[in-house]
């Protein structure tokens, strides 16, 4: 058997491996469903929130929401401008910055209270390019 297709090989039968190993979907689920019909996260769990910076200088979302504590935040920009994301509460801490057509991804810890984030790219927060983080 060749090297190449013992290598091959190799890598189906470890994908296979851990396919099996997967277990049941919802012994790994992490939502809790409350008599309100809201759901929350597990607290231990990052928060995750996207981001898209627009070609027109603006943010989509403009309003997210967190639990308290590791939030990752990814910015995915359009194809012809940079943007990036930057908390002014935070002394203005740039988080996340994504190059034109480009996607990335930062780590801040939040507090609960409210947040501005903002492109601090020149000229983008003041044609309006500004959201707001609102962290329980």
């Amino acid at each position: 058997m060749s090297p190449r297709l013992r290598t091959s090989a190799a890598v189906a039968a470890l994908a296979l491996a851990l396919t099996a190993c997967g277990g049941d979907d919802a012994s790994t689920d992490t939502t809790d469903t409350t008599d309100t019909g809201d759901t929350t996260t597990d607290a231990a769990a990052p928060a995750e929130l996207a981001i898209k910076g627009t070609d027109t200088l603006a943010f989509d979302p403009t309003e997210l929401s967190a639990g308290a504590g590791e939030v990752t935040i990814t910015l995915t920009a359009d194809p012809t401008v940079n943007h990036d994301v930057t908390i002014e509460e935070l002394d203005n801490l740039l988080v996340v910055a994504a190059p034109a057509g480009g996607t990335a991804s930062g780590t801040v810890t939040l507090d609960a209270g409210t947040y501005t984030y903002y492109c601090n790219v020149p000229g983008h927060r003041a044609a309006g390019m500004e959201g707001t983080i609102t962290v329980a």
